[in-house]
């Protein structure tokens, strides 16, 4: 993704959203889905994790999809592989979510090409934690 203007405006407007899901939430503090949920957290955003089998990780409720939320959200951010990427984007479409975020290592060519066909503003090659270090709309 090349870092041009219209990249950073999509940036400034994810990071505006102050509720989104989260794909790949893990049981292993270690694990980057676990590290992107608990420094987004800690930054204000409220982040509720999708998780297929877990229905709690350290306390944490999890939702088994983006339909079981309790509340609408404007974003996700995928910590998953490609192909569960390419279908959780599905979901996120159906549901109205407008803006992904996709971890180095969650994107995919496929995926890309399904956020383009289907409005979805993007974000990859970029990490959300970095780029929210000096971004913190809530506190």
């Amino acid at each position: 993704m090349k870092n041009d203007s219209k990249t950073e405006e999509r940036i400034k407007d994810f990071l505006a959203i102050e509720k989104m899901a989260i794909f790949g939430m893990s049981r292993d503090t270690t694990k980057f889905g676990n590290r992107v949920y608990k420094n987004m957290t800690a930054k204000g955003y409220k982040l509720f994790p999708i998780h297929p089998v877990q229905e709690e990780i350290e306390g944490i409720k999890c939702f088994k999809s983006i339909d079981d939320l309790p509340e609408k959200v404007e974003g996700a951010v995928m910590v998953i592989p490609p192909p569960k990427t390419e279908k959780a984007l599905i979901d996120v479409a159906r549901a109205g979510i407008k803006m992904v975020w996709m971890q180095p290592g969650a994107e995919s060519e496929e995926g890309i090409k399904y956020c383009e066909e289907n409005g979805i503003s993007l974000i990859y090659e970029d990490c959300v934690m970095v780029r929210s270090a000096s971004a913190n709309p809530f506190g």
